[in-house]
């Protein structure tokens, strides 16, 4: 990890005490003050570990298959050099009795038989030579082959330029033939992925290395196809500087301008000594933070004391303390960050540069397939919009920070079930993409820590309907609805959504997640409501996404919706925790749906409704509704004929949306 440059530790104390410095430049600045840094704490002395016992017939059956044990009780492959960590071995379920007997853990008792052994030792030693490999190494050998951050929800390297357990995967299993990158299409890159997790759960989670192995060799062979079936979709390949040296190279260029105004220079325009300090605080946060660490495959390393030293933000733990877990800085910092970097940096960063740096958050990938960074870059980040989340409640979440103003409850859930996952994960994307923007959270369906319990009954339909109108009395313009009744289009609650959309309300309602041919769900067939699918990572609409059409008894007539599309499948997001083991714990979990899919386009028209509002473009609520609904409609990508689900009808069209173009025509036509 790149260390913070000592004048960062001044810098952060520094900048909180200037006082009037971009006003008045001509006085003299205060001295810094002194930072004093405590010696880190003695660390104990470790008795030296005793040898591990190995029975001689373990030791002769293990040597017949090319291994042997070292004195740590780690196993040695001497023909590669490869080491089986014992954590590793533990990790797969198995462990050296007092007997030095290799046993399962949780059967001590039993001894590992021969006829497993094989299969059991060599899966693990393809794991072992993996975990071999450099993080580091790797992780700038992807970033020179073009290969993202982060992909279909899951992170392949760490805000500091290392390999994450799915980038090491995916590096070795190109590293042999990397012409094969240029072949490599996003629907292959997507399963791979999902294979290295399904491997990694079946070795170490039900501890069978060998099913495990299976699945990520099928991942690897995946990858090393020569050509692409027609259809699949090629990657966009552009190679970008190593993460973590550019985000020391960030933290350099912040340090460089307090420097400058600390010495009596004049601050640079648009200078500001409390945003530089955030902004320093905030790409600590991020250059400390690591993804998937419950997929690793060997214990971390021990962080020396000069790299304690030079992490301000984290104390160093005595004997009987906690050490405190790194987090990610709060989405909210992500616009305020690209401004400042792109102040200092002289001109607009390279795409490549953005693209890196955005997805490098935990919510990123979210943020740049919106397009959001465009819309920042003017000032437009949802400010004086209020954004009603009406779902299962939810959550606090240091993620979230303070968006979400209040929250109300509709639902008989109290104490720990009055928040849920759905909620939280909703929301979560909201505010990642329109970071200003107020949520208001309404609780009127039931379910807390899991997933959302049945839906369509009495009690949580007429939740919903209450949630709906005291959302548009506390002046939400925005409502999502990541949600749906097996109801006629023309029920009830349709009829209040209709009423409030014709008001200016804008109501982004999830299609269902039963099919293409399913028809819509209620609310959804409200006609002024915005109908959302989903799409995949190649932007091709999800096999579970609704659509089609529903006859409607009360007009006697088919109900037949366009669809807006948004991402939907794999997105990551905030959610839940199932317990907290501390304050500081942050959870991000990848969850699929059209309720995924929903919350892009809620953020997304947040940023329109504030941009139709600041640029003063339409005069009331009903046109900006309106007008920002038929702008998405117009300006984004049509999906043809022949790619739309089988019996799709010929009224139904599918749109996938670009809130960048969607706000020109809006500017245009203002």
């Amino acid at each position: 990890m790149r260390a913070a440059p000592p004048l960062a530790l001044s810098l952060l104390l520094s900048l909180a005490v200037l006082s009037g410095a971009a006003e008045d430049a001509q006085d003299p600045p205060a001295a810094p003050p002194k930072l004093e840094l405590k010696a880190p704490a003695k660390a104990p002395d470790v008795p030296e570990e005793k040898p591990v016992k190995v029975s001689e017939d373990l030791a002769k059956r293990i040597k017949e298959l090319g291994f042997n044990f070292d004195k740590t009780g780690q196993l040695v492959h001497p023909e590669t050099g490869t080491t089986i960590s014992k954590q590793m071995l533990e990790s797969a379920g198995l462990t050296l009795d007092e007997e030095g007997r290799l046993v399962y853990k949780d059967q001590p008792k039993m001894e590992v038989e021969q006829r497993h052994l094989q299969g059991v030792l060599s899966s693990l030693l393809k794991f072992g030579k993996v975990a071999a490999h450099d993080p580091r190494a790797a992780g700038r050998t992807l970033q020179a082959w073009g290969i993202p951050p982060a992909y279909d929800g899951i992170h392949l390297l760490n805000p500091d330029g290392t390999a994450t357990y799915f980038g090491l995967m995916l590096y070795e299993g190109l590293r042999k033939d990397p012409t094969r990158v240029k072949q490599l299409s996003g629907e292959r890159l997507s399963k791979a992925l999902s294979l290295f997790e399904a491997g990694h759960g079946a070795a170490f989670g039900e501890n069978l290395p060998e099913a495990g192995m299976a699945d990520i060799g099928r991942a690897w062979n995946l990858l090393n196809w020569d050509t692409m079936r027609p259809g699949e979709t090629p990657l966009s390949l552009k190679p970008y500087s190593d993460l973590g040296d550019s985000i020391g190279a960030y933290k350099d260029l912040i340090v460089g301008e307090g420097r400058a105004v600390l010495a009596g220079g004049p601050a640079p325009a648009g200078f500001n000594k409390n945003d530089s300090a955030a902004a320093l605080e905030a790409l600590n946060k991020l250059q400390r933070y690591q993804y998937h660490k419950n997929f690793t495959l060997q214990p971390g390393a021990v962080p020396t004391p000069e790299e304690k030293e030079a992490e301000p933000q984290l104390v160093a733990a005595g004997p009987m303390e906690r050490p405190v877990e790194p987090t990610p800085p709060e989405a909210g910092m992500l616009p305020k960050l690209l401004g400042i970097v792109e102040r200092l940096h002289g001109s607009p960063m390279s795409l490549a540069q953005q693209e890196a740096f955005v997805k490098s958050f935990p919510l990123g990938e979210s943020v740049w397939q919106m397009g959001a960074p465009q819309l920042w870059r003017q000032g437009i980040t949802g400010k004086g919009v209020k954004i009603a989340v009406i779902d299962t409640g939810v959550d606090f979440h240091d993620h979230l920070g303070d968006a979400v103003k209040d929250r109300k409850n509709f639902s008989r859930d109290r104490g720990e079930k009055s928040t849920g996952q759905h909620a939280t994960h909703v929301a979560g994307t909201i505010h990642a993409i329109a970071p200003d923007a107020e949520i208001r959270s309404y609780k009127a369906i039931n379910g807390g820590m899991g997933t959302r319990q049945r839906m369509d009954t009495p009690e949580q339909y007429e939740a919903v309907i209450a949630a709906v109108d005291d959302a548009v009395k506390d002046g939400n313009r925005v409502i999502n609805l990541s949600l749906g009744f097996f109801n006629h289009p023309s029920d009830r609650m349709v009829k209040t959504i209709q009423g409030h959309a014709r008001k200016g309300v804008l109501f982004v309602v999830s299609a269902g997640n039963e099919g293409p041919e399913s028809g819509m769900r209620t609310p959804t067939s409200a006609p002024d409501a915005m109908t959302i699918g989903a799409i995949d990572a190649q932007r091709k609409i999800t096999t579970f996404s609704s659509g089609g059409e529903k006859w409607d008894p009360e007009r006697m007539a088919y109900s037949i919706k366009n669809v807006f599309l948004a991402p939907g499948h794999n997105t990551n997001s905030t959610t839940k925790p199932y317990y907290r083991s501390s304050p500081e714990q942050q959870d991000f979990q990848r969850m699929s749906g059209t309720s995924m899919a929903a919350p892009h386009v809620s953020g997304s028209v947040g940023l329109l409704l504030q941009a139709v509002t600041d640029f003063k473009l339409f005069p009331d609520p009903v046109t900006a509704s309106k007008r920002i609904r038929d702008s998405l409609f117009q300006t984004g990508e049509e999906v043809p004929v022949n790619e739309l689900p089988s019996g799709t009808p010929p009224e139904q069209r599918y749109i996938i949306i670009d809130p960048n173009k969607a706000f020109g025509r809006l500017r245009g036509s203002g």
